[in-house]
C-alpha cells in the first residue's frame, strides 16, 4: 500500500476501528466553529498535474463561500499537524500517475495515519482518485481504487466493528461514477471516496459527494458568475457636526484612485446623510445611536450593504486618515473578508462586520512596580480590542437578565462587574491573542482546559479581529482594527443571537448588528482610556486573564533543529508578560519564557506550538 487507490478497505476499516476503540466521547469533541476546507498540495507543494487544479477549481465554486473557506494545505503544515482542530473538511487528492510511481511509502504511511486519526477525531474528508491512474486488474479486489472500478459492485463484508462501508445507491450501476461512504454507522458520512476522470470534470459527483458530507453549497439556481453593478455606494453620517478631523477622514473616501476593498466593485459614490429619511433601512441606524456612548470613537460611519472587504477598504487610506477622527467603516456583507495571517474571514448575512479607526496616546498612568513603555501599550492593543467585544456581550447579557439594577447607564458599570458576571449556561472566553469564543462547558470555569482532552469541550468561535498599526513619531500610534462577530448568522459556528436565547430564555429579544457594534465601541473607548490614564496596562491583562481559556493549559512547544521540527517540550501557560505575549513555564526544567504570536504557528486548541 502506498497510494489511496491501493489501499484495502478492510485495513483502513480495522485501523480507524481500533483507534476508536481506544477513545472517550470527551476526546472525540470538535470545534463546532470549523470553516476551513483544506485541499491537502502533493508533495511538491505544487499541483503536478491539470486534474488536480481543476477539481480544486470547481470544489471552490461549488461550496457556499458564506460558509466554507477553500485553503491549500501545504504537506509541511499537513505533517505538523496545526489543521485538524479548524478542518470543516480535509479533501485528499491521489493524482499519482501508477502504482509503481507513487513516491515515498515512508511519507504515504504517515498520511494514511494521519488522515485515519482525523477521520476516528470526528472530522470529515473528501478522497479524490485519478480513475486513469491504474486499472482494475493491478488492483487488489478489496482496494478503494477497485471498489470504484470494478464493473460489478464488490459486495463482501467489508465492515470492521466501528466503522462501516457502503456504495451510495444512486452511483453503484456506473463503474467510476461510484462513490464510496465510510463512517462510523450508517446514519452519516465521515468519508467521501469518488474518481475523477480527466476527460470529465465530475462537478455533479462532486456536489453529490459534498452534499454527503453535509458541506454547504451554492444553490444549483444561484448565478455564479453573474456580473455585478459597477459602483457601490458608501453611506456616511458624522455624528459630532464640530469633528473636523471626521469631516477630512470622510474627503478619502471620494477619491475613487485611492480605494481599494470594493471587491467586485470598481468605484464607490459616497452619499453623506444628514437626515435619517436618507438612510438605508437594512441598518439600524437608530438604535446604533441610541447604543453609542463614545467621545469619539464610531461618530464618523460609513455603511455599505456590500464591500469587498471593509479592512481593505481602510487599510489602502491608512496614512491619510488623521487621528481621533472617530471612524468606523459598517457593511452588511463583505466578500473578500480578511482574518490574521492569509486566512480569509467568512462573513455571512447577520454578522457584524466592520473596521474602525483608533488613535492611541501616551499613557498618562505611571506605574510604580513597572516601567511599561508606549510600546507595551502598542502591542497590548489587541488584547484590549478583544477583551472590549467579550464585556460588550456580557453587558448585553447583562442588561436582558436585569443584572444591572441600580445603574442608570449600562455604559457605567464597571469592567470587573462584567469578568465577574455569573450565569448559568455556555461561557464567553477568549482565546490568546485575538479572538471571542464560547464554551459549553458548565463542568468547569472556561479557564480551565487542563481536562485529559487538550480540545475545549462543544466551543465555537464567537468573534474575532486583527490590527494594523502606524506609528507616528514616539507618541502617536494610529491603528485599523477589523472586527467580525456573529450576530443572528447561525451558521456557520455560533452568535451571540444563540447565546441570548439559551442564557436569557425568560426575556427573549432580538438583537441588531447595529446595538453591538455600537455596544462594542462604547466600550473600547471606555477600556482604553481607563487602561491609558486610570489603572494601567497590568490591570487590562488581569482582567484578560481572568477571561481567557488558557489558566493551567498545557501546551506542547516545538523548536526547529536543523530544519526540522523536534520533539515538543511539555509547558504550561502561566499568563502574559508585559507585551501580552504568552508567558510559559518549561514542565521539567521550570525555565520561564514568552512565544509571539506572529512568530509560532500554532493551535491553541490543540495545545500545539511551533515556529514559523
Amino acid at each position: 500500500m502506498a497510494s489511496w487507490s491501493a489501499t484495502c478497505s478492510v485495513r483502513m476499516g480495522r485501523n480507524i476501528s481500533t483507534i476508536l476503540s481506544k477513545m472517550t466521547a470527551k476526546v472525540m469533541s470538535r470545534d463546532s466553529s470549523a470553516v476551513n476546507l483544506y485541499q491537502l498540495l502533493p508533495s511538491t507543494d505544487q499541483p503536478t498535474t491539470d486534474l488536480y487544479g481543476s477539481s480544486m477549481r470547481i470544489i471552490e465554486r461549488l461550496v457556499d463561500d458564506q460558509y466554507v473557506v477553500p485553503y491549500p494545505l501545504r504537506r509541511s503544515d499537513f505533517f505538523a499537524e496545526l489543521w485538524q482542530t479548524t478542518a470543516k473538511l480535509l479533501v485528499v487528492f491521489d493524482e499519482r500517475e501508477s502504482i509503481n510511481t507513487c513516491g515515498s511509502a515512508s511519507e504515504f504511511d504517515h498520511e494514511f495515519s494521519l488522515v485515519c486519526q482525523f477521520l476516528a477525531d470526528g472530522g470529515k474528508v473528501l478522497l479524490l482518485l485519478n480513475s486513469s491512474a491504474s486499472t482494475e486488474n493491478t488492483l487488489n479486489p478489496t482496494s478503494l481504487g477497485h471498489l470504484l472500478s470494478a464493473p460489478r459492485v464488490v459486495t463482501p463484508p467489508l465492515e470492521s466493528s466501528q466503522w462501516k462501508w457502503r456504495i451510495h445507491a444512486s452511483t453503484a450501476s456506473v463503474p467510476h461514477s461510484r462513490i464510496l461512504v465510510g463512517s462510523p454507522d450508517e446514519t452519516r458520512a465521515n468519508l467521501v471516496i469518488t474518481s475523477i476522470n480527466p476527460l470529465d470534470s465530475r462537478l455533479d459527483s462532486l456536489r453529490q459527494g459534498l452534499e454527503l458530507l453535509h458541506i454547504p453549497c451554492r444553490s444549483l439556481t444561484s448565478h455564479i458568475h453573474e456580473k455585478p453593478s459597477n459602483s457601490v455606494t458608501l453611506y456616511s453620517m458624522i455624528m459630532d457636526s464640530h469633528n473636523t478631523r471626521a469631516k477630512k477622514a470622510l474627503s478619502i473616501f471620494s477619491e475613487p484612485s485611492t480605494l481599494a476593498g470594493l471587491g467586485d466593485f470598481t468605484h464607490a459614490e459616497l452619499r453623506d446623510c444628514s437626515t435619517l429619511s436618507n438612510l438605508p433601512a437594512e441598518f439600524d441606524w437608530l438604535g446604533y445611536r441610541k447604543n453609542l456612548n463614545t467621545d469619539a470613537l464610531g461618530k464618523n460611519l460609513i455603511w455599505s450593504e456590500s464591500l469587498g472587504s471593509s479592512w481593505a477598504l481602510c487599510e489602502s487610506v491608512l496614512e491619510k486618515i488623521p487621528p481621533h477622527s472617530g471612524l468606523v467603516v459598517v457593511s452588511n456583507r463583505q466578500t473578500q473578508g480578511h482574518g490574521r495571517g492569509d486566512n480569509r474571514w467568512v462573513t455571512p448575512s447577520g454578522q457584524a462586520a466592520f473596521t474602525l479607526s483608533l488613535t492611541l496616546n501616551p499613557p498618562t498612568y505611571v506605574s510604580p512596580r513597572s516601567a511599561v513603555t508606549f510600546a507595551n501599550y502598542v502591542t497590548g492593543m489587541q488584547h484590549l480590542v478583544a477583551l472590549s467585544i467579550l464585556l460588550a456581550c456580557k453587558q448585553l447579557i447583562a442588561e436582558r437578565l436585569g443584572a444591572l439594577n441600580g445603574h442608570q447607564c449600562a455604559f457605567e458599570v464597571d469592567e470587573e462587574f462584567l469578568v465577574n458576571l455569573q450565569y448559568s449556561g455556555p461561557q464567553i472566553c477568549l482565546k490568546w491573542p485575538n479572538d471571542v469564543y464560547v464554551v459549553w462547558n458548565e463542568s468547569k470555569q472556561c479557564g480551565d482546559v487542563s481536562s485529559p482532552s487538550p480540545n475545549c469541550p462543544r466551543s465555537g468561535k464567537l468573534a474575532g479581529m486583527l490590527t494594523r498599526c502606524s506609528l507616528g513619531g514616539d507618541k502617536e500610534a494610529n491603528f485599523i482594527i477589523g472586527i467580525g462577530v456573529n450576530v443572528s448568522n447561525h451558521m456557520p459556528t455560533i452568535c451571540l443571537q444563540d447565546l441570548l436565547d439559551r442564557v436569557c430564555s425568560k426575556q427573549p429579544s432580538v438583537i441588531s448588528t447595529a446595538e453591538v457594534i455600537a455596544t462594542i465601541l462604547s466600550r473600547l473607548e471606555r477600556l482604553v482610556s481607563r487602561t491609558l490614564h486610570t489603572y494601567g496596562l497590568s490591570w487590562a491583562f488581569e482582567l484578560y486573564t481572568r477571561c481567557w481559556m488558557h489558566t493551567n493549559q498545557t501546551v506542547e512547544v516545538r523548536s526547529n533543529k536543523n530544519g526540522s521540527p523536534t520533539f515538543g517540550r511539555q509547558c504550561t501557560i502561566t499568563g502574559l508578560d508585559s507585551f501580552g505575549y504568552l508567558l510559559v513555564r518549561d514542565n521539567e526544567t521550570g525555565e520561564r519564557f514568552s512565544l509571539h504570536p506572529d512568530g509560532n504557528s500554532m493551535d491553541m486548541m490543540l495545545g500545539l506550538i511551533k515556529p514559523k
